[in-house]
This record gives structure tokens, sequence and C-alpha cells, in this order.
């Protein structure tokens, strides 16, 4: 057969039997590891986000305890409650994952002005809304990978 367009014109179609499979592994591969990838750090945000939150359940029940006018806290009590203070400042500021949203959302700062007006005033109601505020920007941040 004498084919007047040229070598590849000629022969693409055998070319393409060749060529064709191993591209399309190629390219499904790409895919998948892809979404594979976007998978494992959503899946790695969002145990970040249930670490902090938890966290920070732990630091403002601690703190609860201490909001009671008639209860005088022990030493023991004492340290636990600055122990669980400083593991959320801590959790705050060693996320991975999530370090952006949670410098966006200013969690750190709002966290120690909570702190900061409850030592002051020991007002755990208003310490309960602040917290509750964190924890419900940070479900609805954890919400959002879901989409």
């Amino acid at each position: 057969m004498t084919c007047y367009l040229g070598w590849v014109a000629c022969h693409a179609r055998e070319i393409w039997i060749a060529v064709g499979p191993l591209a399309g592994v190629i390219i499904g591969s790409y895919i998948a590891r892809r979404t594979q990838r976007k998978h494992w750090i959503a899946d790695k945000k969002r145990e970040e986000y249930r670490e902090l939150i938890t966290v920070l359940t732990g630091a403002f029940n601690s703190m609860r305890r201490r909001g009671h006018v008639k209860h005088v806290p022990t030493s023991e009590e004492q340290l636990h409650m600055m122990a669980a203070e400083d593991l959320a400042k801590i959790t705050i500021s060693d996320r991975i994952f999530i370090e952006q949203e949670v410098r966006e959302m200013k969690i750190l700062n709002r966290w120690m002005s909570l702190l900061d007006r409850f030592n002051a005033d020991g007002d755990i109601n208003a310490m309960s809304n602040g917290v509750g505020d964190i924890k419900a920007n940070l479900v609805y941040a954890a919400l959002q990978l879901l989409k």
C-alpha cells in the first residue's frame, strides 16, 4: 500500500493502538493520585479540627469547674486548669493542615482574650458564649470540607 500523506499519517492508527492505552493509564493514574491526595488532606484537616475542638472543650470544662463561686480550687485543680489552658494554646498553635484557617479566624487571639476576660471577672457565661462561637466557626469550617 502506497501512502502519499507521510509515514505518521499512514500509520497513525497503528501508533494509536500502541500508545493510546499507555496514555490512558498515565492520565488515569495522575487523576487518581490527585484525587486521593485531596481526600487525604481533607481527612487530615477534619482530624485537626476535631482535635482542636476537643481540646478547647476540655479546657473550657476545666474552667467551668473554676467558675463556680463557692468552689475554691485546690492546688491540684489549679495545676490541671493551667495544664488545660496551656494544652489549648499549644493545640491552637501547632496546627499544620488548618494553620491558615485558624490564623484567619484568629482563634488564638480570641482564645487568649477569653482567658484574660475570664481570669479577670470569672464570668463563665461570657466564656461559654465565646468558646461556643469559636467551636461553631471550627465546625462550620470542617463541614465546608465535605462540599
